[in-house]
């Protein structure tokens, strides 16, 4: 990282601080509608910072995706919303379904009549492997 972006960087981070809750509510209703933005805005004020926060963990996870799918047939991944246009063209060649959490909200909300803004979503989970593909 240069030092100019550093220096943006702990600036950026430093003044996060004093950031009100209405505006970090603002930004999480625009960053659900926009998400891409966000993703751009941080490659354009901060390229190495991207590279490792987002690029370099893209090609880890799609790496290990690719050698679990070799091994089972079914695999689910749950990762930050930040990496998934990563991820989706990384593993184009498999047409990964991608479900976002809005949707799981939604279709949780049309399930139980409620707003889906305040539906809170909790998983209870057992860990099985498929069978390995022969």
């Amino acid at each position: 990282m240069s030092r100019r972006e550093r220096l943006k960087f702990i600036l950026a981070a430093c003044g996060s601080i004093f950031v009100t809750k209405e505006r970090v509510e603002r930004e999480m209703k625009r960053y659900e509608e926009q998400s891409s933005d966000f993703v751009d805005e941080l490659s354009r004020e901060f390229p190495a910072a991207k590279e490792v926060i987002i690029d370099a963990r893209d090609r880890h996870m799609a790496t290990a995706i690719q050698k679990l799918s070799v091994q089972y047939n079914s695999l689910v991944a749950v990762v930050g919303d930040g990496h998934i246009p990563g991820l989706e063209k990384i593993l184009s060649d498999s047409s990964p379904e991608v479900i976002r959490l809005s949707q799981l909200r939604g279709r949780v909300s049309e399930a139980s009549g409620e707003d889906s803004s305040k539906v809170t979503i909790s998983y209870e989970y057992e860990l099985k492997a498929s069978p390995p593909r022969q």
